[in-house]
């Protein structure tokens, strides 16, 4: 800690971007699966388009989604280089529910496209693109349904998955 203010003091050493969150269970999928489709949003404010495309595998077919007035969710970590800790985490996110066109577009590329495949894996970490009309038709039209619904530092823990009355498979 610095001597004069009760703050944390750190050496920057160097940086490393990472395609999280869904780009990373995507291209887990991608692995082992012939395809796999990916419908996400990226805000129009610092949308990092080119470099969520060039992360992705070749056999991941992604469907992005415009949220306005958003910047697309990019989460900052500051770790301790030598103990690897995680000392300070900034969320640039805008977590309001998708609405107007934005969901619109939404619910017309999820009805259009969800019985293409045997499995939805829906990924909702609490920040906005799933609200109760979403998740009725993941609920209704998946042919086998697997949740995984996040808790976690960004939605305050107010993110369950109490909200889905159906799934075929569960991870908390």
């Amino acid at each position: 800690k610095a001597t004069k203010d009760p703050v944390l003091a750190c050496k920057y050493s160097s940086i490393e971007a990472c395609a999280g969150g869904s780009l990373a269970v995507a291209n887990h999928l991608a692995s082992f699966c012939q395809e796999v489709g990916l419908i996400t949003y990226l805000g129009d404010e610092e949308r990092r388009e080119d470099f969520i495309r060039d992360s992705l595998q070749a056999n991941v077919k992604p469907f992005f989604i415009n949220k306005d007035r958003s910047p697309t969710i990019h989460k900052r970590r500051f770790v301790d280089e030598y103990s690897q800790a995680k000392l300070f985490e900034l969320y640039v996110m805008e977590d309001s529910l998708l609405a107007g066109d934005n969901e619109r577009e939404f619910l017309e590329v999820l009805k259009n496209n969800i019985r293409n495949y045997d499995i939805v894996i829906t990924v909702d970490y609490g920040h906005g693109m799933l609200n109760p009309d979403a998740i009725s038709l993941l609920c209704e039209q998946a042919e086998f349904l697997a949740v995984n619904a996040q808790s976690n530092a960004g939605n305050r823990g107010f993110n369950t998955i109490s909200k889905y009355r159906r799934a075929d498979y569960i991870c908390l």
